[in-house]
């Protein structure tokens, strides 16, 4: 097999502020076991997962894309296959 796990997940922000109705792309970077190796993937399952802990502040796509929805403080949890997580603070003003 020539598939590995992800070893790490970082996020190039982990806090962000927007405005009511404006959007931001999550950009992660997934560090692998063995480098030169496909991460694995389960079944049709995406390499990242993304959810939020409060719809009503911020919504987030299954390709990460954040649009912030009413005024709050929210999580976006991002997740690979393996349950590697990282997490990004969302402020809606």
């Amino acid at each position: 097999m020539n598939r590995t796990n992800p070893k790490a997940l970082k996020l190039a922000k982990t806090k962000i502020t927007l405005k009511e109705g404006k959007t931001y792309k999550v950009k992660a970077t997934v560090t692998k076991v063995m480098e030169d190796m496909k991460l694995l993937t389960k079944g049709h399952a995406a390499k990242l997962r993304y959810r939020t802990n409060d719809k009503t502040t911020a919504t987030v796509s299954a390709g990460g894309k954040i649009k912030a929805v009413g005024k709050g403080v929210c999580r976006i949890y991002v997740q690979a296959v393996n349950g590697i997580s990282a997490s990004m603070k969302v402020t809606v003003k």
